[in-house]
């Protein structure tokens, strides 16, 4: 899954005020609902500044993932949150730059009032475990006698693979955490008991976990699926079909074809049926076919004689 993909459907999940408020109770607060939804809002988090250099003007952006103003205590705060699928091990510097330019932006729009506190967040979905630098004093050396006069700086890291979901209350937020986790779990051969999940989280799950071929494997039951046992038999069909020799073919004529002939043949084939459940799911959960397009990799009309035939 390209990188843009990945950071649309994680910001088109958490960009939903319910499970920001939800996911920001649980990391902050230990579950304390203390946040409610109707107090977070969207804050404008493109922004770009711009630095006279003698010769020259450099250019800063700042392009992140997603900034929530949030009501607590009668005052306003913001809530930075960044998405990594990776480890970036220049994280604490972009960070940095990106809390800069939050703070300068609301400076220079302020009037010289007082401007909002900002918390950067970082969720990491990754597999392996987070190595780059959290704080700032990770990544500079600093002389012993001047440690406690050193102005250090730090980022809140979550690692989705180890948060408690008992710290967090809304479904759709504890069955995407949970997924996650059963993901890697599955991957490690684990036993994961079976569990059903919201479609809009299954189908986050599915794309986010580089395994749209899941989609096919759903059977909705009133809006839930049973996820894990759809992971279980795509996990099961995938190694069936790397054991087999070749794939059989046309049910009259039983043509064993070879083994890397039969598999394009199978999974071209399977892409389409796939992808046309893909749009057929996320129209019916809203997404716009901008959306879904940038998901999908599919033409606008493409989308539209989806929506046309089975939408």
């Amino acid at each position: 899954m390209s990188k843009k993909i990945y950071d649309q459907i994680t910001k088109k999940f958490w960009r939903n005020n319910r499970r920001c408020a939800d996911l920001l109770n649980g990391i902050y607060f230990h579950g304390k609902q203390v946040i409610k939804p109707e107090n977070v809002n969207v804050f404008d988090s493109e922004k770009s500044t711009l630095f006279h250099s003698l010769d020259k003007i450099q250019g800063i952006e700042r392009k992140g993932d997603l900034i929530k103003i949030v009501n607590v205590d009668q005052m306003f705060v913001l809530f930075s949150i960044e998405n990594q699928q990776s480890i970036d091990q220049s994280m604490i510097i972009r960070m940095l730059g990106y809390n800069f330019l939050d703070y300068l932006n609301q400076y220079d729009t302020n009037d010289g009032k007082k401007i909002y506190a900002v918390f950067p967040v970082v969720m990491y979905y990754g597999e392996e475990k987070w190595s780059s630098s959290t704080k700032l004093s990770e990544m500079v050396e600093v002389p012993q006698d001047l440690k406690d006069e050193f102005n250090d700086w730090e980022y809140k890291l979550i690692d989705v693979k180890g948060v408690d979901v008992n710290d967090f209350e809304d479904q759709q937020v504890v069955e995407f955490f949970q997924g996650i986790q059963d993901l890697y779990r599955i991957k490690r051969n684990e036993k994961v008991e079976m569990k059903e999940l919201d479609v809009e989280v299954a189908i986050a799950l599915a794309i986010f976990s580089h395994c749209e071929e899941l989609i096919q494997y759903y059977k909705e039951e009133g809006g839930r699926v049973n996820m894990c046992q759809a992971l279980n038999d795509y996990v099961n069909g995938a190694r069936e079909e790397s054991r087999s020799e070749g794939i059989m073919i046309g049910k009259s004529e039983g043509i064993l074809i070879g083994k890397n002939e039969g598999i394009m043949i199978g999974r071209n084939e399977g892409i389409e049926e796939e992808k046309k459940n893909i749009v057929v799911r996320m129209l019916n959960l809203k997404y716009t076919y901008n959306e879904i397009q940038e998901i999908t990799g599919l033409s606008k009309n493409e989308i539209q004689t989806i929506a046309l035939l089975f939408g």
